[in-house]
């Protein structure tokens, strides 16, 4: 049984609200700035849709002491154990270093001729289906920053990386 379907067999919802408290204690005593937030919304696991690919990368070595995480999570358990795991993982394996790295291997050689390209001489069927992909990953990407730096500098870096692709 895999971990998805482990966490869909323990039932119910996941319990984020408390990861969230124990986390923004750890900021607090570390001198961030974690502000709460306004509504928690609570999805249960069976209405959650996994992306093609991402069973591989949730039964990684890597993603273990995450998905532990979840665990105790969804069972309402004390997180302190999974996160002090979690504290002692070098930054090459942790979850954040996936997504910062993979967003580096995707844009190191970007150049917007080799875009417009590919752009002018896409099929239809094929600018849909990319499309698709991309359609969440600006989103995504807010939530990352905003999880890892807070509203406040997510809101900045995005406005600066907005006004920096207009040309302002």
């Amino acid at each position: 049984m895999d971990a998805v379907e482990e966490m869909c067999r323990m039932g119910g919802v996941a319990q984020l609200d408390l990861v969230k408290e124990w986390l923004s204690e750890s900021f607090h005593k570390k001198g961030f700035a974690v502000k709460e937030p306004k509504k928690v919304e609570k999805i249960s696991i069976k209405d959650l849709t996994i992306e093609e690919g991402s069973k591989e990368i949730l039964t990684s070595p890597n993603m273990q002491p995450y998905m532990q995480l979840a665990m105790m999570v969804v069972q309402q358990q004390d997180p302190k154990e999974a996160l002090e795991l979690i504290s002692k993982l070098p930054l090459g394996n942790r979850y954040i270093w996936r997504i910062a790295s993979a967003l580096k291997w995707a844009f190191c050689d970007f150049d917007s001729i080799s875009v417009e390209a590919d752009r002018a001489t896409l099929e239809e069927a094929d600018l849909k289906k990319l499309l698709e992909l991309l359609q969440l990953r600006p989103v995504q990407f807010c939530m990352f920053l905003k999880a890892l730096l807070g509203q406040e500098e997510m809101e900045r870096i995005m406005l600066d990386a907005l006004a920096m692709a207009k040309g302002d």
